[in-house]
């Protein structure tokens, strides 16, 4: 058996250890900025196929499910708040799913992915209209209608400089005052929809977040990464 490291030896390892977590910060920071300021295409998401992007998670689209239909079903519950979404607007929507949060154990125990579909739907209501949509939400089960939005903008996106364009556009409205809740909200949520863009690339949504325009807008959209 090997000997037990003495108290000096922990205390002289110390300052290697506690020197790991920095050095791994600045290589993954050298790494996004380096991706960041480079003037050629970024790399295709490992996630897709035959070199196309290929979302995780599909357009939202309308149908007659009720929520008279669903008793403990999520993906029925998630549809048919969707469906309200859509027909009457996201904020009837999320008023009832407010109220069937407070009784229902099914949609407490999924209301972020629930609220994910209400914004997913509104954004197709207002035609893609990311500020519009923004405007109309609320932050409940953990700000999932604005994380929904997101996650549904970059369908049918297939190049990279495409991808990097269409980020920088996004948040862009008259409806988001600059470096607001509703702007951070955005921009986090950006995080959230290139990761499921891109097959879960992490490397690549953290390039495409570094190409943004501010420090500020870099920062918020790589916290969304990490779901």
């Amino acid at each position: 058996m090997g000997s037990t490291p003495t108290r000096g030896t922990l205390l002289r390892a110390l300052p290697f250890v506690l020197a790991v977590p920095v050095i791994v910060g600045v290589a993954v920071a050298y790494l996004v900025l380096s991706a960041g300021g480079q003037g050629g295409p970024l790399p295709v998401a490992q996630g897709s196929i035959g070199g196309m992007f290929h979302p995780v998670a599909g357009e939202f689209e309308p149908d007659t499910t009720t929520l008279e239909d669903c008793r403990a079903d999520t993906g029925c519950l998630m549809q048919a708040f969707g469906n309200i979404a859509y027909r009457r607007g996201p904020k009837p929507a999320l008023a009832l799913f407010e109220e069937r949060l407070a009784t229902d154990p099914e949609v407490e125990k999924n209301c972020h992915r629930i609220v994910h579909t209400i914004g997913s739907a509104a954004f197709k209501r207002y035609r893609g209209s990311v500020a519009r949509t923004f405007s109309q939400g609320s932050a409940t089960c953990v700000s999932g209608y604005y994380h929904g939005i997101l996650e549904r903008a970059f369908l049918g996106i297939s190049s990279t400089a495409h991808l990097v364009a269409v980020a920088r556009s996004l948040c862009a409205g008259g409806d988001l005052r600059r470096r607001g809740f509703l702007d951070y909200q955005c921009r986090h949520g950006l995080g959230h929809g290139l990761m499921i863009q891109t097959g879960y690339d992490l490397p690549l949504t953290l390039s495409v977040c570094a190409r943004l325009g501010t420090g500020w807008d870099r920062k918020a959209c790589a916290s969304g990464s990490f779901m």
